[in-house]
């Protein structure tokens, strides 16, 4: 990093003004011990002048200092003026680095926050900046940045949600999944499954983009982006976005779908395998609506469509 880049982040987070993304790099630039003779001294000069002290008491830095001699396998008698200093510096770095990787992380934890769904049911979140997300059962939503400082709003999701996302055109949002995977959008509104086993957004309103380090899609409404691990590429369909919105609703849609993969879906709904029909019936096709969160009122919805077929439950 220039010397001018590294003093001007260095100074703006010593006066609390430095962005999410302005502390990482500067963290990245301590962390990789790119520094200059010109960064060092600019260094001690900005500690100096910090709001916060960062010198410690003479005994704190005799022992942090014993310490890495020690591990340099180094006694203080065989050091010479030069080398003393040169591990005074290091010292010095180290004591920044912990102070600045303590920091970067607690503004992360003040600004941010985490939404876990543990029930059963949906569970509805309004965002700081207006946007609101159903978090599917089971999930997680963790917001890495500050929405009212970053140049970028972003959060992190495992698992299932739907997302209504306020437009701010000089403030995108974007969604990461722990393996890599991202969503940019500026406002819009979409399905996005970021589970183990799926990597799946249906765009509903808007238009966003999908993308992780081997491929990148951009998807329009009634369409669904899915991740192929076969071919590392996303692959387009046009869909009908009610099958993969109604559970906003608390309710699951079908169209003419099998009644055996209907039956499937409502035993991993509910959590349960004890749904269960005579084999015969299995090939009948279903259309429409069922509830989430009855079963007994699914099982009669069934019964009453195949009235006539005599459906029954085992």
């Amino acid at each position: 990093m220039e010397p001018d880049r590294y003093n001007y982040l260095y100074r703006r987070y010593l006066d609390n003004n430095c962005s999410g993304e302005e502390i990482h790099e500067l963290y990245v630039t301590i962390r990789d011990n790119t520094f200059t003779k010109e960064n060092l001294l600019s260094v001690e000069d900005a500690v100096k002048e910090s709001p916060v002290d960062l010198r410690l008491n003479p005994e704190a830095s005799e022992n942090i200092l014993k310490s890495i001699l020690k591990g340099a396998q180094v006694t203080k008698r065989k050091l010479n003026v030069k080398l003393y200093f040169r591990y005074a510096s290091a010292a010095a770095i180290l004591l920044i680095s912990s102070f600045l990787v303590y920091n970067y992380f607690q503004r992360q934890v003040g600004s941010g926050k985490t939404f876990t769904n543990t029930t059963k049911d949906i569970k509805k979140i309004l965002l700081e900046d207006g946007s609101s997300v159903i978090l599917k059962s089971g999930s997680k939503l963790v917001q890495v940045t500050d929405f009212k400082q970053d140049s970028v709003r972003r959060i992190r999701l495992e698992g299932e949600a739907f997302f209504s996302i306020a437009k701010r055109f000089e403030q995108p949002f974007m969604v990461h999944s722990a393996d890599g995977f991202e969503i940019r959008v500026l406002g819009t509104r979409f399905h996005l499954n970021f589970g183990k086993e799926n990597k799946e957004v249906v765009l509903t309103e808007g238009r966003l983009s999908i993308a992780n380090n081997k491929d990148k899609v951009v998807v329009s409404p009634g369409y669904k982006a899915m991740y192929s691990e076969i071919s590392n590429t996303f692959q387009l369909s046009a869909v009908d976005t009610l099958m993969y919105t109604s559970w906003t609703n608390r309710q699951l849609y079908f169209k003419d779908t099998p009644l055996n993969e209907v039956i499937n879906q409502l035993n991993t709904i509910y959590g349960t395998n004890n749904l269960h029909m005579h084999p015969k019936f299995k090939e009948l096709q279903f259309t429409g609506y069922l509830p989430t969160n009855n079963i007994d009122h699914c099982k009669e919805i069934l019964k009453k469509t195949f009235i006539n077929q005599k459906l029954t439950f085992l």
